[in-house]
Formats: structure tokens, sequence, C-alpha cells
């Protein structure tokens, strides 16, 4: 049997591709005899449905194919859940395996049958009440997570990450630093945005500056933001930064204005620190991004050194216990956060994965502290292979 792995997900959503390259990755390595496809879904439906029929169009070179062809297509978020609405007509045969990951819940999800859908992913803790509980109870396959799937680096990839990286000489990896990961805007299931204020942050800088202190004021803070920081205007809701600059320009650019603010309170407090945009650098049609994050989970994973990080982004709940011990990842309960954000935070903390801030600015510790030691990437790529040879091989 050939399966045809269809992508479709949204290039411009770093959660979403990421949550879809994992289980990509995962699947590749599981499935004998494959062709993978790529869609976007922020494309338009007719194009979306051209490119799903050029695929199913496509004839097998080996002949033993032909009649043997299934489709396996992943889809992600919001926007997967858009396109997968769009296309739902053109899935008209049984050959397709449908899934769609989520890292909250959606009302789309009550919508099942008409999208065709075999396999759902969600946090277990999005689903907080009855009437959830009871509209994805008769999906055919259901992965209850404790966050999204990511792509997961191993520590050889980090540490040749860190090796390449241009400022790894700037460090010492013999010392401890303070890494914080700025939080960004971001929606909630009824597509609210959420924004990451200046009064959010100037919290953020007092816990930061909290712990500076009690480490003698010694340490480094090490400050990344991520492509949601700041991206709106508070006031109005427009988009005012997308991180972009053009080849041959500054890269002062690309950085937005809570995440100057921020690094101010820093530099008027006088506390040491460095600071890395994330940005997307664009070269005529290419848009490259540059990001630290991976050499600076490194050197905090080698290092064994604090991490801050917000709590709205769910793949990072996920994430950052499966490298560093609970005491040393410490969620901040950012203004950008909505309900299922916290849900999903508090049953991370519950099961001792990660520390959090509380109201006060103080560092909560688990309870009974926990490595994480298995990701859900791995988890999901599982029920998604049973679910599709139960479908299929029988």
């Amino acid at each position: 049997m050939l399966t045809k792995l269809i992508l479709l997900y949204s290039f411009s959503q770093a959660g979403d591709a990421a949550h879809i390259q994992s289980l990509e990755k995962e699947l590749s390595s599981k499935l004998e005899n494959k062709e993978i496809y790529s869609i976007n879904a922020n494309e338009s439906k007719m194009k979306i449905i051209k490119e799903l029929k050029d695929i199913v169009n496509r004839k097998e070179s080996n002949i033993k194919f032909q009649k043997e062809t299934k489709y396996l297509l992943l889809t992600a978020g919001e926007k997967g859940g858009e396109a997968l609405e769009a296309i739902s007509d053109e899935l008209l045969d049984n050959n397709y395996y449908i899934y769609w990951g989520m890292h909250q819940y959606s009302a789309k999800i009550k919508d099942y049958k008409k999208l065709k859908l075999d396999h759902l992913q969600i946090p277990e803790a999005s689903l907080n009440n009855i009437e959830k509980i009871e509209s994805v109870k008769d999906i055919p396959n259901v992965s209850k997570t404790i966050t999204v799937p990511n792509i997961n680096p191993t520590i050889k990839e980090l540490q040749n990450s860190y090796d390449k990286w241009n400022y790894n000489k700037q460090f010492d990896l013999k010392k401890n630093y303070i890494t914080v990961l700025l939080p960004g805007d971001a929606p909630d299931s009824n597509n609210k945005i959420h924004f990451f204020s200046k009064e959010s942050a100037y919290n953020l800088f007092r816990n930061v500056q909290n712990i500076w202190k009690k480490s003698n004021s010694k340490k480094t803070v090490i400050v990344q933001n991520g492509p949601r920081t700041g991206k709106y205007d508070p006031k109005t809701g427009a988009v005012i930064c997308l991180h972009e600059y053009k080849t041959g320009e500054s890269r002062k650019n690309a950085v937005d204005k809570v995440s100057e603010y921020f690094v101010s309170l820093l530099n008027k407090n006088k506390i040491p620190f460095v600071f890395f945009n994330f940005s997307f650098e664009i070269n005529g049609k290419q848009r490259i991004k540059h990001s630290s994050f991976d050499p600076i989970l490194f050197l905090s994973y080698k290092t064994k050194s604090i991490f801050i990080f917000p709590g709205e982004s769910v793949s990072l709940i996920g994430q950052l216990p499966f490298y560093l011990n609970p005491e040393n990842v410490i969620a901040f309960y950012s203004s950008s956060m909505n309900e299922e954000h916290k849900l999903t935070l508090e049953a991370a903390y519950k099961n001792g994965y990660l520390s959090k801030f509380n109201a006060k600015g103080e560092i909560e510790y688990p309870e009974k502290p926990t490595k994480l030691l298995m990701d859900d990437t791995t988890k999901v790529a599982n029920d998604i292979l049973r679910g599709y040879n139960r479908k299929f091989r029988n």
C-alpha cells in the first residue's frame, strides 16, 4: 500500500508548522511506502482544492500501487480547520484518514462528521466541561495530550546548533544564566487576540529582577522574543510588527515596541543582558527565519540555568520539561494568556513538569518534580499509525 502523506497547514504559523513537521518526521520513519506533499492552508479554497486534486490524480510510477493508494492528511490549528472545512466536500471517498491537531478547543470540533474527521488531537486540559467531553467522544480516534506535538531536536542536534551559533563565544558553559523568552500576542478559541502588554512586560521584568538580585547580581539575562511578540497594536488590533527586515537593512527594523520596552528596563536597572530578536529576513521571494532559540536552549540545558517562558505557548509547556529540570522551567502568566492556556499550564504544573510564578511574583515549585520522558509527538504519531492501520489494513 502507498501512503500519500498530505501536510495541510499554515506556513506562517510557527506553532502549527512545528506541529505538522514533527509528525511528518516521526511518521516518515514508520511508513514503508510514502510520498509527501505540502499545501499552505493560507491559500484560497480554490487553490487548495486544485492542489489536492493534483495530488490525487498524480499517477503512481509503480503499477502495484495504482489501486492501493491511501491518503493520510494532517492538519493543525484554526487555519488548518478552516482549510479542512473548505475541502471537506472534495473528500468524496473513504480512502482518506483525516487528522486535525489543536492546541485549544474549537467549536468546529462539533462538526467532525462534516469534516470527515478520523482523528483529533487536543490537550486533555482543554476538555474542561461536559459539553466539550461529549463533543469528542464519538470521533473515531482521539489523542488527549499534555500539550501539542512539536519539533524536539536531540541534544546532539541542539549542540550542533550551539557550535555553529555566531554568538557562542559570548557565553561560558561553566556559568549560570537567566533565560527569558518573551510572550507573544495570542488568539483564543474565538479568534479574539489577547495582547502581551507593557504592563505585563513590566511584571515579568520585576520577576526577573528578583531572581537576579537573589543571585547576588552576578547572572547575565538572555532575552529572546518570538514572532508574535508585539505583533499587534493593543488599541486598534492592527498588525504593527511582523519582525521582518530586508536584506541589507538593519535588523533593528524588525524589533517590536514591547521587546524594546522590556530590554530598556533591564538596561535602566543596570542588569547585564543579551537580547536576541526573532526575525524574518526578506530576500526577494525568500523569507529566512533567524532565531537563537535552539542554541539558547542548549546553553540552558548544559549550564542548568533558569528558563523563564510564557504560559501562552502551549508547545513550550510540553517542550522545555523534555530537556530541563522542573525547578529550572518557570512559567510566567502573561496578559496574552487565555483560559485554555491557563488550564494546560496548571495541568503541567500539577503533573510536576514545571514551576511557575504566582501573583506575588514568587516561584512555586511542583510538589513532586517529574522529568518529562516522552513528548507528545511520539505518542500522537503512534496513535495516528494505529488508527490508520485499523482503518485500511483490516
